[in-house]
């Protein structure tokens, strides 16, 4: 909603759609915290898992609901052959691995993919709306045909997208057990229970500790009876810096 609010305030024509959306690509790389490498660990370990082995590639798509170009700079730094789709008419052979951006596409260098224009950007609320009510809209029916036929690994993501759980509520209607896995953070007690003083020393923050862990474990339990009935099963992490060696623990197997 404040994205289509502050669109609305500096736009009146297509044109200066255009130019807005560019003003967000901008923003996008140039307002990072660049004390961070613009390559992640997790990234690494998202290249690593993707990269096809003697035997074959094992990773048969990526859907992304990023409009960044990283996955593909740390895609192209291994010398993968990908292709990144954004709107319904790229196509791509099946010697390259697709990379769909569902959500939209806003590479750092324009000038090395066609078509941008035609992609569906969603960021402000009226670009979400497009997709949630268009069943056959192209993204939509790539989410829905990976849904179905592949086991999916989902990273970063809350899991409380109404769109996303809709697609996972039809894909799942006809399977017995739960195939996806989504990597959730869990609430640890530490900091459900407890801050820190402004001495800096470590306080209760509630009254009731053992009641409000109690309610942290039915918490979680709801969550993962919640997830499978959607054919999801969650893979609970405290820590964002766990990932990457989670999903090299998946790629050895």
């Amino acid at each position: 909603m404040a994205a289509r609010y502050i669109r609305k305030g500096f736009t009146k024509d297509a044109t200066e759609t255009k130019e807005f959306y560019k003003a967000i690509g901008k923003s996008l790389y140039e307002l990072r915290n660049k004390s961070f490498p613009i390559k992640s660990e997790l990234i690494k370990s998202i290249g690593s898992i993707c990269t096809p082995k003697m035997t074959g590639s094992k990773v048969k798509t990526v859907v992304t609901y990023n409009f960044d170009d990283l996955i593909e700079r740390e895609f192209d730094d291994r010398s993968m052959d990908t292709h990144s789709i954004y709107n319904s008419t790229e196509i791509c052979s099946n010697e390259e691995l697709p990379i769909y951006h569902v959500h939209g596409f806003l590479p750092q260098d324009e000038t090395m993919y066609e078509g941008l224009d035609r992609s569906t950007l969603v960021f402000s609320e009226e670009g979400y709306h497009q997709i949630y009510l268009d069943s056959y809209h192209w993204s939509n029916l790539v989410q829905l045909n990976n849904l179905k036929d592949n086991t999916c690994i989902m990273i970063g993501l809350s899991m409380t997208d109404p769109n996303l759980r809709r697609l996972l509520e039809i894909s799942s209607g006809t399977e017995e057990r739960s195939k996806h896995y989504a990597f959730l953070r869990r609430i640890s007690d530490e900091n459900f229970c407890y801050k820190k003083s402004d001495k800096g020393n470590r306080v209760k923050a509630l009254r009731n500790v053992d009641g409000a862990k109690e309610f942290l474990n039915t918490h979680h339990v709801l969550n993962e009876e919640i997830m499978d009935e959607l054919g999801v099963t969650i893979i609970w992490y405290e820590d964002h810096d766990e990932l990457p060696g989670l999903l090299t623990r998946i790629k050895n197997g």
